[in-house]
């Protein structure tokens, strides 16, 4: 195996095993806040706080990727985000607790930003949506576990012990990427290189990486919005079972896992921009199936429509932005972005909370509303004509590449 594929499979087992771990926590939360008198409330103002120290800090932590290099920082995040949650066995009070979540969510959210860059900066352009999907699968894998895993330790051995298993393979990831991930050569040339001026770090026109921007806020607001009022929907008023909701989301995650792993290199063969307006549309079906649905079946099968749209949307995204982006300021760019997704996680349950209070509004209202955004998402892509890579090698000494840092195989 070469070299390139190998840190490829070792950057993948890494993120899912991060992915795994902040994923075991999320079914013990609200049990574990009942040790400090907290409940939905303090649950939502845990979840804003995770949110919005990822919204303030990923680009601030890409920045420092970009400068120091994305190993070494990688190494410090998944290491940090292990052992806070191993200290939550101690939390004393909410606040302790909201103290730490804060640190998870600084840590975090950026990890994967971080991990996405590294690998789009050691593949070819012909690969890269390919490569990137083999990581975010990697995500995915731990997401679809790290529930059902954290469920079962809480049902057989108790409160903690999902906190130990989180702190244990957050310290062993840490590790594996210590010895097991290679170094990129190009950052001691971002080191010397990377530019202090904001705007200098984006990438170029404006309009369009804002149409980038946009696009990602949509992509999760739409269902953020919609998620509280959907999940009592789900219950109350069809009636189902919390294990039928579980299968649904694993659904979504099962497709999703495989949809990056299948599709994830599509865009790689017929291009960004078809695959990215395909995926809208495949993402528009999925709420329009939603909002009509009642039987459990068509809900699954929505379910597994929006895990398609994810597995086709994610890859193509990321592998633009990194062609779009500097190589020096290329994590920072990452990171920008997913503050925007995680904008959205804050911004939408309040805004979906509010609308549903309203005396004549229903969920399928909300639902619709979801719909007219992704089909912004639809068009979006015709907008996204990025200047050529001049800019990027304007200051560069006469030789060096776009893409400097590619393994042959």
């Amino acid at each position: 195996m070469s070299k390139l594929r190998l840190d490829v499979f070792f950057l993948s087992a890494v993120v899912s095993f991060v992915a795994t771990g902040q994923t075991i926590i999320f079914p013990i939360l609200p049990e574990y806040l009942t040790r400090f008198g907290g409940g939905t409330f303090e649950f939502g103002v845990a979840a804003s706080t995770y949110a919005l120290f990822g919204l303030l800090f990923s680009p601030l932590i890409g920045k420092v990727a970009d400068r120091i290099g994305k190993k070494r920082v990688l190494i410090y995040q998944i290491a940090i985000f292990g052992i806070t949650n191993l200290l939550m066995i101690f939390v004393p009070n909410f606040a302790w607790f909201l103290f730490l979540r804060s640190i998870e969510g600084l840590v975090g959210t950026s990890t994967f930003p971080v991990a996405i860059s590294l690998v789009s900066e050691i593949t070819s352009e012909s690969e890269r949506a390919k490569n990137i999907a083999f990581v975010t699968a990697g995500i995915s894998f731990g997401i679809i576990i790290g529930p059902t895993i954290g469920g079962v330790l809480l049902d057989s051995y108790g409160l903690l012990y999902p906190f130990i298993l989180s702190g244990i393979l957050g310290l062993l990831g840490s590790l594996f990427t210590m010895v097991a991930i290679h170094e990129t050569p190009t950052q001691s040339h971002e080191r010397k290189k990377a530019s202090s001026n904001f705007i200098d770090k984006l990438p170029k026109p404006l309009f369009a990486f804002g149409i980038i921007l946009l696009m990602s806020f949509i992509n999760s607001i739409t269902w953020m919005m919609i998620e509280p009022g959907f999940i009592y929907y789900f219950y109350d008023t069809l009636g189902y079972s919390a294990t039928l909701f579980g299968i649904f989301v694993s659904a979504y995650g099962v497709f999703i896992f495989f949809g990056e792993l299948l599709l994830g290199g599509l865009s790689d063969k017929v291009g960004r921009k078809p695959v990215l307006i395909f995926g809208a549309v495949i993402n528009a079906g999925f709420y329009l199936i939603l909002g009509f649905a009642k039987d459990y079946n068509v809900l699954v099968l929505a379910a597994a429509i929006a895990g398609i749209s994810g597995g086709l949307l994610g890859p193509a995204l990321n592998a633009l932005i990194s062609e779009v982006s500097s190589p020096d300021d290329r994590t920072f760019v990452f990171g920008l972005v997913t503050s925007a997704a995680s904008l959205a996680t804050i911004v939408g349950p309040f805004f979906g909370g509010w609308f549903l209070s309203l005396p004549t509004t229903t969920l399928q209202d909300l639902i619709f509303i979801s719909v007219a955004m992704v089909t912004i998402t639809v068009f979006s892509p015709l907008l996204l004509n990025f200047n050529s890579g001049e800019e990027f090698t304007q200051n560069r000494s006469e030789g060096d590449s776009l893409f400097p840092v590619v393994y042959s195989d």
